[in-house]
């Protein structure tokens, strides 16, 4: 059966002794099927921010909806919606919603990236550097940020030009 023959059929019965009509209600059962279900659909929010996905989920009956983060199941999840009330960096990664019904199930994949202001980051570049006059040192702005931050220089109080800072990278 096609998704179109469902509803109601009616059936007689006839013979010498009577007859007998009865009316069969159809119901076609549908596999869940997902908006785009390979294309992944890449988010990003801010630290701290709401993370809102949804599950583009159309399926007859209702199906049952799990929720996956970097492969393991959100256990408290089972609704079309996934909501983080303050992400941070460990919501980041892959998220999954699987839509499963008696016929078969559909599953739709998002991307999530969490947006960071750049903050201070001395792991690479320190902040205070010591040089011998005529040495030649190697500085960098220590600082880290999602997605990673441009980067101006500055020398006493004034801003260096592009041309400017290759030397400042290349040759201080």
């Amino acid at each position: 059966m096609e998704k179109e023959d469902f509803g109601p059929y009616s059936c007689m019965a006839s013979n010498s002794a009577g007859k007998e009509e009865l009316v069969i209600a159809v119901k076609v059962i549908l596999p869940p099927q997902m908006k785009d279900p390979e294309a992944r659909d890449d988010v990003s929010v801010v630290k701290g921010e709401i993370l809102l996905l949804r599950c583009p989920v159309i399926s007859l009956p209702t199906p049952t909806i799990k929720w996956f983060h970097n492969g393991r199941p959100i256990v408290e999840q089972n609704s079309r919606q996934l909501r983080i009330a303050k992400v941070d960096e460990s919501h980041a990664g892959t998220y999954i919603c699987a839509a499963r019904n008696e016929a078969g199930e559909s599953r739709k994949t998002f991307n999530l990236e969490i947006l960071m202001a750049p903050q201070r980051d001395e792991s690479v570049y320190k902040r205070r550097v010591e040089v011998l006059e005529g040495g030649r040192v190697k500085i960098g702005c220590p600082v880290k940020g999602v997605p990673a931050p441009s980067v101006k220089w500055l020398t006493t109080r004034r801003m260096l030009e592009p041309d400017q800072e290759d030397t400042v990278r290349q040759y201080l």
